[in-house]
């Protein structure tokens, strides 16, 4: 009897899938192990694989297809068997098929319903795309997706929201302001807007080599003859601003309960005080050089040490992305929990003298740890990752941080 393929769970708390595209026709030879379907899930797309061999006699999904999970999508004929043999499992299909109002067949069944015209392309997007299209009742025909290949992502979806003629008033990023403070509360204050429940998290960790970081430092301070006293912490929001350039994707965050990607570049730097952490906004930091943002950083923090009431309790500013060294404290390395307004949170670590193999040798390197923290609702794990890559290689090359 011929084998039914349902919808696999492939994640936990998986409900249902949407069939992507069938990578085998009807009446293509399987083997057991070729790669059937591509299926997305709310968080990726994956590949399903044949569990046995066989002919794949009938498919009962089509691409684009949402399907509840331990549904049948599609028949496999096993050894011996032929379209025939269909018919016989036919009425206890789990996928209703209309009555056939003819007399019995002498010609071979097939139990993929053809359209009545012809289908047009399934249009390419990503999972999450997929997901917010359906949430805010978007239609992905008509949109220009900005992703590879013109497939359309998150942040289309983001912009056809924010310009839809039914939806609610454009949320609009407050304008660049002075240097101003936003609370950084800790992970178990979780923000209410837009709401713990369902908050994603996912932790990428880099481990950065900073030798050449601190050799460069000492001569630009030495060369600077007092006028200005650079630290790690200016390298790092430089190197992070830099990134957000070229990685604009992970510059988002929260504006009540709406996402916003940000047109400027803007990095809150949460700093050690004597009183717990204080929290500086370098405004445009993609655009200023080193010794602005150390005296910009150092500015404010020399205001909030004046100030009756603690800067960091303001929340004014719009800015997504936080840098908070925990250096200082001798942390090696933490990951930070992201709460409302920000989307990314990069944790530094103290930097610690290690054995590092390179090549066949085994050398002594300053390493400091770098663990990138981000809401998955705004930024999926493959920007983070690319960010955290560029980032690194900014540190580790800090002359392209003076060019």
């Amino acid at each position: 009897m011929p084998r039914t393929i349902m919808m696999p769970a492939l994640s936990a708390g998986m409900e249902e899938g949407t069939i992507a595209r069938w990578l085998k026709p009807v009446g293509a030879a399987v083997a057991k192990g070729d790669v059937l379907v591509e299926i997305e899930t709310d968080k990726a797309t994956m590949e399903y694989e044949a569990e046995e061999g066989g002919i794949l006699g009938a498919i009962m999904a089509d691409d684009g297809a949402t399907v509840p999970v331990n549904t049948a999508i599609a028949m496999l004929l096993l050894e011996g068997e032929d379209n025939a043999a269909l018919a016989e499992v036919a009425d206890i299909s789990t996928v209703a098929t209309p009555p056939v109002e003819q007399g019995p067949m002498d010609v071979p069944v097939s139990l993929r319903a053809e359209p009545e015209v012809t289908r047009s392309r399934r249009l390419a997007a990503s999972p999450l795309a997929r997901r917010l299209a359906r949430q805010r009742n978007i239609a992905l025909e008509g949109l220009s997706g900005s992703g590879a290949r013109g497939r359309i992502v998150r942040i289309d979806i983001e912009r056809a929201s924010q310009t839809a003629v039914a939806a609610p008033a454009v949320v609009v990023a407050p304008p660049a302001s002075p240097s101003v403070a936003q609370p950084f509360a800790p992970p178990q204050a979780h923000s209410a807007a837009p709401g713990w429940e369902g908050l994603s998290q996912i932790y990428l960790t880099a481990r950065c080599e900073v030798d050449a970081l601190l050799d460069l430092r000492a001569r630009l301070n030495e060369a600077g003859c007092g006028t200005y006293t650079l630290l790690v912490n200016d390298f790092v929001v430089r190197a992070a601003a830099l990134a957000l350039r070229e990685v604009p994707n992970a510059n988002v965050g929260w504006i009540g309960s709406s996402s916003q990607l940000y047109d400027n570049i803007d990095i809150s730097m949460i700093s050690a005080a004597e009183d717990g952490l204080v929290t500086s906004i370098v405004r445009h930091a993609d655009s200023k050089g080193l010794a602005a943002i150390s005296a910009e950083i150092g500015d404010f923090l020399a205001d909030s040490a004046c100030a009756s009431t603690p800067q960091g309790d303001d929340n004014r500013g719009g800015s997504g992305f936080t840098v908070v060294n925990l250096g200082a404290f001798g942390v090696e390395s933490a990951g930070v929990t992201v709460n409302a307004p920000r989307g990314c949170v990069l944790t530094v670590g103290a930097a610690e003298r290690r054995a590092v193999v390179k090549g066949d040798a085994c050398v002594p390197a300053t390493v400091m740890s770098c663990t990138l923290s981000v809401d998955h609702r705004l930024v999926d794990a493959a920007v983070g990752a690319r960010w955290l890559a560029v980032f690194k290689a900014l540190i580790e090359q800090p002359l392209r941080l003076v060019a």
